[in-house]
């Protein structure tokens, strides 16, 4: 009677063990298929100018849910990285099991100063959000843009299987600036990041902002944009200037700037317009 009561309960124990384990093995075989099923092999990045789309998945997907679609977009899908230059935030949008977007929300300069080689970049209400040194900025101006990046010409990049789950080194970004103008003649007396460009007449960000726009449609970025004090402007082409006045007719006179900017190309001197009106039917060139 004994013996048998002693081979039941050993019975018994290795019936308990075997359930145990086999429900161990059950939730393992789970986690394996959830984490397998749901594996991340494609990454779409959207609103990038200033990082390429690889930089932009390696800055974000990073640390244990980097790899899994589901636990990326429910857990960490605001990922904060105003670490990172001209960076604020990436937002993840699951797309499907193996597919997600990354919306990239960046910091907008419309210019930059340079002081003692740094260079302090702010935005269209003069707030200076990053400064780099002089010779960092033109370092960016030789990196590859966003558009040269590996992405392909869907906008989609490949994330090739397993992301490193390692700390980003931030320092190792490059942002492309080439966008940017260098803005100089404006008075102030400090410059701070976080801080509002002390110049003595704020409008001026609006006729940066303006002529900023204008650049960029008509993609004809200068060397350099001179400000005098009463706000007349003159951008700096290599040897030619573009003597602009003020803000008035901008679009206009940006307009003629374009279409005749390529013919100026190896000449020295400089294009008048700030006298520019609607009648005016002559742009004087001088040459120097």
């Amino acid at each position: 009677m004994r013996k048998r009561k002693s081979n039941y309960r050993k019975a018994s124990k290795k019936t308990r063990r075997m359930i145990r384990w086999s429900v161990v093995g059950v939730v393992v075989l789970a986690l394996l298929l959830f984490w397998g099923l749901f594996y991340i092999t494609e990454v779409e990045v959207v609103g990038n100018t200033r990082y390429t789309e690889k930089e932009v998945e390696n800055m974000a997907l990073e640390g244990f849910f980097a790899h899994n679609s589901v636990l990326l977009s429910t857990f960490q899908g605001h990922i904060n990285l105003d670490d990172i230059p001209f960076m604020e935030s990436v937002d993840v949008e699951y797309l499907n099991r193996n597919k997600i977007r990354l919306h990239v929300n960046e910091k907008q300069p419309i210019g930059y100063v340079r002081q003692e080689d740094m260079d302090y970049y702010f935005d269209k209400d003069g707030l200076v959000l990053e400064s780099l040194s002089a010779a960092e900025s033109q370092s960016t101006d030789d990196s590859n843009s966003p558009a040269a990046g590996p992405a392909g010409e869907d906008g989609q990049a490949e994330s090739g299987g397993a992301m490193s789950g390692s700390k980003t080194d931030t320092t190792a970004f490059r942002p492309a600036l080439t966008d940017v103008p260098l803005i100089t003649g404006l008075n102030y007396e400090s410059v701070a990041v976080g801080e509002i460009l002390p110049v003595e007449d704020p409008s001026v960000f609006n006729t940066i902002l303006a002529l900023t726009r204008m650049i960029d449609k008509y993609e004809i970025q200068p060397d350099s944009v001179e400000f005098a004090r009463n706000q007349s402007m003159t951008l700096n082409y290599g040897q030619v200037r573009i003597s602009l006045g003020t803000d008035s007719y901008l679009e206009e006179k940006m307009t003629r700037v374009a279409a005749i900017l390529p013919k100026l190309s190896g000449m020295s001197g400089v294009l008048h317009l700030e006298d520019f009106t609607d009648d005016t039917q002559n742009i004087i060139f001088d040459q120097d």
